[in-house]
C-alpha cells in the first residue's frame, strides 16, 4: 500500500476566496501534461519530474488517472486536478442521458481518489457548453447536486464563459485564446463570484489557431500571470507541457492539407522533447523567491552577494542551494515578507556549474527554482529570468546581462 511520507495530513479548504493547504494560502502553478503521446512517450515518473523542474506544483488532466499515474503523482509530491470520463466538449453523453451519467462518473472518481492527499480538487468537466448553451443549466444542476453531498474534495468546472457563475467551490476559467479586452475588462469582474479564481488554461495566446513568435508568446504569458497575481487569483495552469498533434479541434478550423496546425505547437517542449524558448519564462513566473545580485563589480569582486526575498503569501522552508544536483549550502527558512543574503565565490559561476534552490512549502510540498548567473563572460552561462534580475551597474547605469528577448 502506498504511503505519503512527510505529507500525510492535508487540510484543503476555501476561506475568504482563497485556497488553503495546511492553513497556508496555496498558489496553483500548474501545467497540463502531454508527455505520454507516442512521439515523446515519457514514463509517468520522468514526465512528472520534468514538469516539476519548472517549479510547477500541479497537473491538470482531462480524464480519469490510472493507479500507476496517481502513484507517481504522490511520489513526486505533485498536486493533481483530474476529471471524470466523458466530461469534455468533444466527448460527453448529455444528449442521451442528461446529467445522470456525468454525476455518477464524478462520484465514482471521487471514491477512487479521495484518499490521496495530492488530489487538490475534482473538475466536473471542460467546456461542455461549447456546442450547446443549454448545457449551462445542466452543469449548474450537477454542481449543486455535488455540493449537497458534502463531499471531501473541492469541486470546480472549467469554462470559457467568464460571465457564468458555476456553483463549484473553485471557479475555473479557460483563458487560452483571449485578448486585451478580455483581460482588462472581463477578468477583473470574476472576483464578484466570491470564490477562488483559477485560470484553468493559459498559454500566452490571444486568438485560436494563432501562429505566434515565441518571444511574443513568452512576454504575453508573463503579463497574463502578473495580471492574475495582481487580481489575487489562486493561480493558473499552462497549456501545455509538449507540442501535441492529437489536439481535438473544433469543426471547421482544421486544415487537412497541413500536418502541423498552430494549435499543435503550444508546448513548453517540442515533440522531440527539446526545451522551447517559453520554458525560461515559466520557470521565472513559477519561482517563489525573487533574486537580486547585490555585488556592484561582478567582474572583479571575489564574492558575489545575492539577496533572496519571499514573494509569496506562504512560508518557504528548509531552503538549500544545490550545485550540479549536489547540496552546496544550507540556507534555512524565508517566511512571508522576509529576505536573506547569501554569498557565493565568483569562480563558481562557470559554464559547467548549474545552481538551483530546493525547498519546502505548506509543511511538506517540494519546491525548486533555478538560480541564474548574472555574469556575461566567456566561461559563464547566462540565464535571465526577468527584468528584476538584470544586473544594473550603479556607476554607469548599464545593463550587464542583456535583455530577456536576446537570451535564447
Amino acid at each position: 500500500m502506498l504511503t505519503y511520507p512527510y505529507f500525510t495530513d492535508t487540510l484543503k479548504e476555501v476561506k475568504d476566496s482563497v485556497i488553503l493547504v495546511n492553513a497556508e494560502p496555496f498558489l496553483i502553478k500548474g501545467v497540463i501534461p502531454a508527455f505520454s503521446q507516442p512521439d515523446i512517450n515519457l514514463a509517468s515518473d520522468a514526465g512528472i519530474k520534468q514538469i516539476s523542474s519548472l517549479g510547477a506544483n500541479l497537473l491538470r488532466i482531462y480524464h480519469v488517472p490510472s493507479s500507476d499515474f496517481m502513484e507517481k503523482i504522490s511520489e513526486n509530491k505533485m498536486f493533481i486536478i483530474p476529471q471524470p470520463a466523458r466530461s469534455n466538449w468533444s466527448d460527453n453523453d448529455f444528449f442521451f442521458r442528461g446529467t445522470s451519467g456525468l454525476y455518477r462518473r464524478y462520484l465514482r472518481l471521487h471514491k477512487q481518489v479521495v484518499n490521496n492527499p495530492f488530489v487538490l480538487a475534482l473538475n466536473l468537466g471542460n467546456e461542455l457548453e461549447i456546442n450547446d448553451k443549454k448545457n449551462i443549466e445542466k452543469i449548474k444542476e450537477v454542481l449543486l447536486r455535488i455540493k449537497s453531498q458534502d463531499l471531501d474534495l473541492l469541486s470546480l468546472y472549467s469554462t470559457y464563459l467568464s460571465y457564468v457563475h458555476y456553483p463549484g467551490d473553485l471557479i475555473g476559467i479557460n483563458m487560452l485564446d483571449t485578448g486585451k479586452v478580455y483581460w482588462d475588462k472581463t477578468i477583473p469582474l470574476l472576483k464578484d463570484f466570491n470564490a477562488p479564481i483559477i485560470a484553468t488554461e493559459i498559454g500566452g495566446f490571444a486568438a485560436f489557431f494563432e501562429d505566434i513568435d515565441p518571444r511574443i508568446r513568452s512576454l504575453r504569458l508573463r503579463e497574463q500571470w502578473e495580471k492574475l497575481i495582481s487580481l489575487k487569483s489562486s493561480g493558473a495552469i499552462i497549456f501545455q507541457s509538449h507540442d501535441n498533434w492529437a489536439q481535438p479541434v473544433v469543426t471547421g478550423y482544421n486544415n487537412p492539407f497541413v500536418a502541423e496546425q498552430p494549435d499543435d505547437t503550444r508546448g513548453i517542449w517540442d515533440r522531440e522533447n527539446n526545451e522551447k524558448f517559453v520554458a525560461n519564462t515559466v520557470r521565472s513566473i513559477f519561482s517563489d523567491l525573487s533574486v537580486e545580485y547585490l555585488t556592484e563589480d561582478l567582474f572583479n569582486e571575489g564574492i558575489i552577494e545575492i539577496k533572496l526575498s519571499n514573494k509569496r503569501s506562504y512560508n518557504i522552508q528548509s531552503i538549500a542551494l544545490f550545485k550540479n544536483s549536489s547540496e552546496y549550502k544550507k540556507i534555512g527558512n524565508i517566511n512571508i515578507d522576509e529576505n536573506m543574503t547569501i554569498s557565493i565565490p565568483r569562480e563558481e559561476f562557470v559554464k559547467d556549474n548549474s545552481f538551483e534552490l530546493r525547498y519546502e512549502t505548506h509543511s511538506g510540498l517540494f519546491g525548486v527554482q533555478v538560480l541564474s548567473s548574472p555574469i556575461i563572460l566567456p566561461e559563464a552561462l547566462p540565464f535571465i529570468f526577468d527584468k528584476s534580475q538584470l544586473f544594473i551597474n550603479k556607476k554607469t547605469n548599464n545593463t550587464l546581462s542583456g535583455d530577456i528577448l536576446d537570451s535564447e
